[in-house]
């Protein structure tokens, strides 16, 4: 079974200013969704979920800065850290590229279908980060999302 995770966006406020950037706390909704495996061609997406969770609040931060742009996440105690390079194609994967939807929907209100507008829509905004992040792209896990900030 193949599962989706969904989110509803319901506010954004900015919590802190700094010289490269706002952070900003968002606050929504979240679920989940599971789909079975089709057998034939077909886009198990395309039909109706086997099963959906219950939906539950939730608290994300944004670092919107068009020189180091995170997405922070709060799970189990603790904060995720996923820095972020928008407008380099190749720093989007499987693991981060809802990172990179939630990013552009909290800094800029607009959801991109895919990696390729997110490289386009990027250069346009001024981001310019391609092979930025020394020591790669991984997620990483946090005390708060201002230890990395600072």
């Amino acid at each position: 079974m193949d599962a989706c995770n969904f989110a509803t966006l319901q506010s954004s406020a900015p919590v802190a200013t700094m010289r490269d950037g706002t952070l900003f706390a968002i606050s929504g909704v979240g679920w989940g969704a599971g789909y079975a495996r089709r057998q034939d061609d077909r886009d198990e997406y395309s039909f109706p979920p086997n099963s959906v969770s219950a939906k539950k609040p939730f608290i994300w931060m944004a670092f919107c800065s068009k020189t180091r742009s995170y997405m922070f996440y709060f799970s189990e105690g603790s904060w995720q850290a996923v820095p972020l390079r928008p407008g380099d194609d190749q720093a989007v994967n499987g693991f981060n590229e809802s990172a990179y939807q939630d990013y552009w929907a909290s800094c800029h209100h607009f959801f991109p279908a895919n990696e390729a507008l997110i490289a386009k829509m990027a250069p346009r905004l001024g981001y310019n980060l391609h092979g930025g992040w020394p020591g790669g792209v991984a997620p990483e896990q946090i005390k708060q999302p201002f230890d990395l900030l600072r």
